[in-house]
């Protein structure tokens, strides 16, 4: 059976979401375990951080795409070398973009373009041949992001269709089964384009945010202006949406230029031609959904992720026992959302320190001053 929770929202400025009046929050120190990269000891440099996962027995794995390594870290920041190596062979991987833990003593590289799962032992050794359906092989697919479920992985992914001038752009969010099946599509997005009115609306670029529960079941937003969460279970069927009133966050206008979207595609005549890109006024409402240990979803909203209090890294909505909202977490530490990536991971917040100014130099429009401030990584345990 499906159900729908929706809540009505009380906002003031500079205030996460509020429901019925002011909700109950959970005051979070978050405990600085290590820091690797940037003005450390540690003798690795990061160019641009573009994932991170953790195996069973704690150690970090960090995809730089711009350098195209996977960096291996014990739970305590220790530098263990690389994960395999940039390659055609087997094992060897290029155009790395994302990582995640596929199976015991397994790690599943992710190949951007063409879309490319290659996995590795936690030793840098070929793994087994993950398979995937016709539907992300027929034609060429960009692999966003990916994550195990069982014996079974999620993979986010764009594949574009072009006849002559014009295109068409599909993302997807799908389940694939051991055998290599597509198992569920629990998201899809068209959009439409052509080049001889080549503009891109960054509301309609923007992927999926989705997560994965220990039970199998997804969480999946896939709508720019809309606090609206969908969940699945682990065969795909819908259980529930949840649906929040939400009062969209303005952003400056340094704000809109940082996110004004780019894309640039080949003529039939073999010219390069750029897209009009516009960027939205107002932040995407969600910007990410964590589940915790527990099965507890951690929600992050645009007005939990800017405009915080000194000393306050992120605030995010909680949801348990059914999806229910429950409470508030604030989370107090070093760090900006603005500016810096996170990832959260068993008890462990991992911040991606500089990730914004490194996305920017890597495009050529960021600040001379960046080039001086090479990105990090700061592991936090989640104290009380």
């Amino acid at each position: 059976m499906t159900k729908t929770i929706t809540l009505i929202i009380i906002l003031f400025a500079h205030t996460p979401i509020l429901a019925f009046g002011a909700p109950d929050t959970q005051k979070i120190v978050l405990d600085k375990q290590w820091e690797v990269g940037a003005d450390t000891d540690s003798e690795v440099i990061f160019g641009v951080i573009s994932g991170l996962d953790v195996d069973a027995a704690g150690n970090v794995y960090v995809v730089d795409r711009q350098l195209t390594i996977v960096s291996k870290f014990s739970s305590s920041g220790e530098y263990l070398g690389p994960l395999g190596r940039e390659g055609d062979g087997p094992g060897e991987y290029r155009r790395v973009g994302y990582i995640f833990a596929s199976g015991p003593g397994e790690m599943a590289v992710m190949q951007r373009m063409p879309g490319k799962i290659v996995t590795l032992t936690s030793e840098g050794l070929p793994g087994r041949k993950i398979e995937l359906p016709g539907s992300l092989t027929e034609s060429p697919a960009y692999f966003f992001s990916g994550q195990a479920s069982g014996d079974e992985v999620l993979i986010l992914s764009n594949q574009m269709q072009r006849d002559g001038d014009r295109f068409s752009i599909i993302r997807t969010l799908v389940r694939v089964s051991a055998a290599g099946e597509e198992k569920a599509r629990l998201s899809e997005v068209h959009q439409e384009t052509d080049l001889s009115e080549f503009k891109i609306d960054e509301k309609t670029q923007a992927p999926a945010i989705w997560a994965v529960a220990p039970n199998g079941h997804v969480f999946v937003n896939d709508e720019f202006d809309a606090y609206r969460i969908r969940e699945y279970d682990a065969t795909g069927q819908l259980v529930q949406t949840i649906e929040r009133e939400y009062e969209h966050r303005r952003r400056s206008s340094t704000e809109m230029d940082e996110n004004t979207p780019r894309m640039a595609v080949q003529s039939r005549q073999g010219d390069r031609v750029d897209a009009e890109g516009t960027p939205s006024a107002t932040d995407r409402d969600l910007l990410g959904l964590f589940v915790r240990p527990d099965g507890a979803l951690w929600v992050l909203a645009s007005r939990g992720a800017f405009d915080q209090e000194e000393g306050v890294l992120a605030t995010f909505d909680v949801y348990s026992d059914g999806m229910e909202f429950s409470h508030q977490v604030v989370l107090h530490g070093d760090g900006d959302f603005h500016d810096d990536g996170l990832r959260l991971i068993g008890n462990r917040l991992f911040l991606m320190r500089g990730l914004r100014a490194a996305q920017l130099t890597s495009r050529g429009e960021g600040n001379e001053s960046d080039d001086g401030n090479p990105m990090s990584i700061v592991c936090f345990e989640l104290g009380s």
